[in-house]
């Protein structure tokens, strides 16, 4: 639980630090939402044993980054991320 505490803590400080006027609400959710979201691994672990720092870590995440970045790329003329 500590380390996703931490690292949602992180992510509202580099919000704070990084997004000068855009910050607002939504932005800051967003950034400890990503930041977060590799941690939630944790509660898998409870349903497929040994998937602590493994399901989201190696396998969703990437797969999931490297789809929206095929979807971004193929999808037209401007970056929608």
């Amino acid at each position: 639980m500590a380390p996703t505490l931490v690292a949602a803590a992180v992510g509202a400080l580099l919000a704070a630090a990084l997004l000068g006027g855009a910050f607002d609400r939504r932005a800051v959710a967003v950034v400890v939402a990503a930041a977060v979201a590799p941690d939630l691994d944790a509660a898998a672990s409870l349903v497929v044993p040994g998937a602590t720092n493994a399901l989201f870590h190696a396998l969703w995440l990437p797969l999931l980054a490297g789809a929206a970045l095929y979807w971004d790329t193929t999808a037209g003329g401007e970056s929608r991320l």
